[in-house]
């Protein structure tokens, strides 16, 4: 058993990476955080499916509904607090 535990945020790129190579519906839509929260290669790969809302959280996440209700599979990143107190 190695000992060596991979950065989460590393494990996340390659998977929304995987999965945007897999399937053309999957979008990436973060909330001005877009390179701490993983999302740098995905944009690299996939420009046209990042979403970038800057400080407004609230905005995102209708969108994201909007996304999901018209076919796409829309990963959001934000803060925590954020994205959970602003969409109030």
């Amino acid at each position: 058993m190695s000992d060596i535990i991979e950065d989460p945020r590393k494990v996340i790129s390659n998977a929304l990476v995987e999965l945007g190579a897999k399937n053309s519906n999957v979008l990436y839509v973060s909330c001005d955080s877009s390179l701490g929260a993983s999302g740098g290669e995905f944009n690299k790969r996939f420009p046209q499916r990042h979403f970038e809302f800057g400080i407004a959280e609230q905005n995102a996440m209708g969108e994201a509904a909007g996304f999901a209700i018209s076919g796409k599979i829309p990963f959001i990143a934000a803060y925590v607090p954020f994205i959970t107190f602003r969409c109030f």
